[in-house]
């Protein structure tokens, strides 16, 4: 059988984990979100469906005029992903009638996008698994004072 301070080290193990998990993933996200500053028009070369994990997901082929040169880019298009192909077809047919932007980089515009989002669920993911551990350890002082 557990002893209490066993199982509030365990507990207090996972949630560091799950901080440092969501910590690395938000870092990561926000790293390829931040540089996206500048804006420029995209054309579209060829549209894919890509299988992600049993769901149907969008790629783009695309090109941009930056700094006087062409760059191109392919980039999977943000969730949501699709559940059959015919779904996904239908969805890219409607797509590429759309105008695109690309997103880039002023400094290396071979680092672009053709979606910028904030990952807000998953900063908001982070900030709660902080909120729990610093309360585990404010918890910890209230029942060692006891």
């Amino acid at each position: 059988m557990l002893s209490m301070r066993r199982f509030q080290l365990l507990l207090l193990s996972g949630v560091v984990l799950l901080a440092l998990y969501f910590s690395y993933q938000s870092s990561k996200e926000l790293y390829a979100y931040l540089p996206l500053q500048a804006k420029a028009p995209a054309r579209v070369l060829q549209w894919e469906i890509e299988d992600v994990k049993g769901k149907f997901a969008l790629q783009a082929a695309y090109s941009f005029e930056a700094q006087g040169k062409i760059w191109e880019n392919s980039f999977r298009l943000l969730k949501p992903y699709y559940w059959n192909e015919p779904a996904a077809i239908s969805s890219m047919k409607r797509l590429a009638k759309e105008e695109w932007s690309a997103w880039y980089d002023p400094k290396n515009p071979d680092h672009s996008a053709l979606e910028k989002s904030l990952p807000i669920g998953l900063l908001f993911r982070t900030m709660i698994c902080y909120g729990v551990l610093i309360y585990f350890f404010y918890l910890q002082r209230r029942v060692a004072l006891i």
